[in-house]
């Protein structure tokens, strides 16, 4: 007898379920700081990439962490990390701040009023510089509340820039044409790249100062600054044609040390300028 052939019922194949159900495209809404989104969000447009690349070779030149910068208003500045890590741990290492608080903010609508000094040793490096902050100041509205630590970080970024400024810029620059002469930087980079000791974001906002103190000597120039006492006194002494101008220079940046609108830090640096200058015009 021939065997049956037994058909197999077919079973109908049940649709596996995803697992992982697609996630729908975040909405791109405006981040709470301005200029964050320029780097946050993934953008191949060569502004964007000119940005991004200007904070890497800020941290570079400067040799800062890449998080010591950020973009604000569409221009890279140095942030009170970058500033500490530069001015702390390598141009003045074992330096500290003082703290003096003129009035604490005690809710999320009073001011706070913070003055530092920078201080190596028994050394005073600043004078005491004001950092203020109130509600009408603060351009985020989740940093409401913290008035205090928001005075005391613009009191230690102006502590630092007052000391520090114009060295730092400075330093930015020389390492910044370095990197063009090798050719390592694209020049447009690097265009955006020298703006970031021009400003800071707590300057963005500032309250008008009263009778608190401010330092006489602005570090750098500002876009709300028509001169700067220290770039002025750069640009003369680099133009200087003969030494008894240059020394009569020296006589001057040593009056304004000791009358305290030049720092200690900026006329030594201003002194030793004018000595090389002074070094290349006896060997010439």
């Amino acid at each position: 007898m021939a065997k049956k052939t037994q058909t197999k019922k077919r079973v109908p194949k049940k649709k596996s379920k995803a697992l992982v159900k697609k996630r729908k495209k975040p909405e791109k809404k405006a981040l709470p700081w301005a200029g964050g989104a320029d780097l946050m969000m993934q953008s191949d447009s060569p502004e964007h990439k000119i940005k991004k690349d200007s904070i890497i070779v800020i941290s570079e030149a400067l040799k800062i962490t890449p998080f010591g910068v950020n973009i604000l208003g569409g221009l890279p500045y140095i942030n009170n990390l970058g500033l500490k890590q530069k001015s702390l741990f390598e141009y003045h290492k074992g330096a500290n701040f003082e703290y003096n608080w003129v009035k604490r903010s005690e809710d999320d609508t009073d001011k706070a009023i913070c003055e530092v000094r920078l201080v190596k040793g028994k050394t005073k490096l600043t004078p005491w510089i004001v950092g203020e902050c109130s509600p009408a100041s603060m351009k985020m509205g989740t940093l409401k509340g913290y008035q205090n630590h928001m005075a005391q970080t613009r009191a230690e970024n102006r502590a630092i820039r007052f000391l520090d400024g114009v060295r730092m810029h400075l330093d930015l620059l020389n390492e910044i044409g370095r990197m063009r002469i090798k050719g390592d930087i694209d020049d447009k980079v690097a265009s955006e790249a020298v703006h970031a000791i021009t400003a800071g974001a707590e300057e963005i906002n500032e309250e008008p100062q009263k009778n608190a103190h401010v330092p006489k000597l602005a570090p750098v120039v500002t876009k709300t600054q028509k001169s700067n006492p220290v770039q002025i006194a750069v640009d003369q002494i680099r133009n200087a044609t003969n030494a008894a101008s240059l020394t009569a220079m020296n006589r001057r940046v040593n009056e304004l040390m000791k009358k305290g609108e030049f720092s200690q830090e900026n006329g030594k640096y201003l002194s030793g300028l004018i000595k090389k200058r002074l070094i290349k015009m006896q060997v010439k």
